[in-house]
Parts: structure tokens; sequence; C-alpha cells
């Protein structure tokens, strides 16, 4: 499966997007630059930003 991150928000989320990545990764995924060449898209947002 090919991913792309999108992170908004504090630096925890950007954290919590590297730690989902490498997960990702970890189990076999590929990261893409390109949401468009994803096959799935996270979206890792903020409550307090």
């Amino acid at each position: 499966m090919k991913f792309f991150i999108r992170t908004l928000g504090c630096k925890m989320n950007w954290l919590d997007s590297a730690r989902l990545a490498a997960a990702l990764q970890t189990a076999g995924h590929q990261p893409v630059e390109d949401e468009a060449e994803a096959d799935h898209v996270f979206v890792n947002t903020c409550t307090v930003t």
C-alpha cells in the first residue's frame, strides 16, 4: 500500500505522524510525496490549533 500523511497543527501532531509513518513502513507500506499517488491518505489534525 502507498500512503501519504498530511499533518496540520502542533508539534505533537508531527511526532504522531512520524510514528504512524514508521509503523506503516515497518509493516511494509510505502510513503509517497504526492497524495495523488497514494492508496490511502491520512490527515492528522489538532483540535487546539
